[in-house]
């Protein structure tokens, strides 16, 4: 089942849903398989993790998806092989592009044994991550340094792959109170989007100047114009796609607001007219918090009046 393309449920990264999509799998285990990410939303410019599919490849037939797509190896899962709904495509023989290099993931998902020093019983097993122009990335275990090191096996050099930082998911609201949540495309004002507070995250350990609202692809984004501490809304837990119109919890939440002709410019919300759509709002903790990035998504319904 390796380098073959299937139909799972992909869990949402805040783990609350899934959602049937194309996967690629990377390894395959007795019961479980590790894949990888595959969105049709390619970015304008691609990370290093980012495997661009186009339609116009030699061997694009083969992989069964339906547009040119992205495999996100940033968004991993391992999943019961039961739940592979089906194969849909497997990768070809010729190297894919990925951002400013060739990617082969001929060799993505195998186990190799590499040596760290002179001394055999000082060696670590490790899981290739990615193979970039012959110099292959891989995940390490065992290996009391990472940043840094290469290590060698046999006439090859393996670079040490860093993971990186982990990402805290939040809870977003986008027009709090109100349930859809409209963003008319005509309007000349601003709109809020709280982030809540809850028994287990202070708000106040994010840094508002690193805010961003976007949407998932998508390299650009808008800051708020301004922010406050109130509380305002309430985490919504409920069926992906859905919302409430609750007020606040007790918990103080981060308010932002956006001006709305931006964010209508430079996501091009005029294309999406009538439709639901995820909006995605990004940044980080404070440094001396960490500068750990966040995450949090909320679902709006783009109008024109």
């Amino acid at each position: 089942m390796k380098g073959k393309f299937v139909l799972i449920p992909f869990p949402y990264t805040n783990l609350t849903a899934t959602k049937l999509r194309p996967a690629l799998v990377l390894f395959e285990g007795e019961r479980d398989v590790v894949v990888a990410f595959i969105s049709s939303r390619v970015p304008q410019k691609p990370a290093l993790t980012d495997v661009v599919i186009e339609e116009s490849h030699s061997e694009f037939a083969l992989t069964g998806l339906k547009m040119s797509s992205v495999i996100r190896l940033d968004k991993i899962a391992t999943i019961l092989k039961d739940l592979v709904v089906g194969e849909i495509g497997e990768l070809g023989g010729e190297p894919l592009a990925g951002a400013e290099v060739t990617w082969s993931l001929s060799s993505v998902g195998s186990f190799i044994m590499t040596e760290t020093t002179t001394d055999p019983t000082d060696t670590a097993r490790a899981i290739i991550y990615s193979s970039v122009e012959g110099v292959t990335m891989v995940i390490a275990e065992g290996i009391r340094e990472v940043d840094g090191v290469s290590v060698r096996a046999g006439d090859e050099v393996w670079k040490v792959w860093t993971p990186p930082p982990p990402v805290i998911t939040v809870y977003v609201d986008v027009k709090h109170g109100s349930w859809p949540n409209p963003i008319n495309i005509a309007s000349e004002g601003v709109f809020a989007v709280a982030i809540c507070g809850t028994e287990d995250f202070d708000v106040t350990t994010i840094d508002p100047t690193t805010i961003k609202i976007t949407m998932e692809g998508l390299e650009v984004g808008v800051s708020p114009i301004r922010w406050s501490y109130e509380d305002v809304a309430t985490p919504y837990t409920g069926e992906l796609g859905g919302g409430h119109a609750l007020g606040g919890d007790g918990y103080i939440d981060l308010v932002l607001h956006f001006n709305t002709q931006e964010v209508v410019n430079t996501l091009g919300l005029n294309a999406y007219v009538g439709q639901t759509i995820l909006l995605v709002i990004t940044g980080n903790l404070y440094q001396e918090q960490g500068g750990t990035p966040i995450q949090g998504q909320d679902y709006v319904w783009v109008i024109a009046l």
